[in-house]
């Protein structure tokens, strides 16, 4: 169980690594920072890839912004995968106190609501796992 966590998060990890490098090489991608995320624009992609993207950070930003109003947690990095088969959520939380398995529960439970059906990774400020929890 353990070995799939930890592949599952540098499968995470490589793959936003490769997405900044082929941005970062190509300048494909340029965004205006705003407090507004309908106001991104996105270069040389489809209008429904554009409004695909907008519609993750949105929903990234809005399971980031409830984890956080939750009092054990200081501030929460959510990244959703845009894979359609295998949906991943892999979440990291800066935390105020060791969390309770209700508390791992709870927060599962917040993201569940906004992505079903998607296999979900929750860990600390220290990369401890959270969620699940492993027996």
């Amino acid at each position: 169980m353990k070995k799939i966590i930890i592949t599952a998060v540098i499968a995470v990890v490589l793959a936003a690594a490769a997405v900044l490098f082929i941005i970062g090489k190509n300048d494909v991608v340029s965004a205006d920072v705003t407090m507004d995320i309908s106001q991104v624009t996105v270069d040389k992609f489809s209008d429904q890839d554009e409004r695909d993207i907008i519609a993750r950070i949105d929903k990234e930003n809005r399971i980031a912004d409830v984890l956080s109003d939750l009092d054990w947690v200081d501030h929460a990095v959510v990244t959703v995968s845009d894979s359609d088969k295998d949906l991943f959520v892999a979440v990291v939380l800066t935390v105020s106190r060791e969390p309770s398995s209700d508390d791992a529960d709870e927060a599962a439970y917040v993201i569940s609501r906004y992505v079903e059906n998607a296999d979900i990774l929750i860990t600390d400020q220290n990369s401890n796992v959270i969620y699940p929890v492993s027996e």
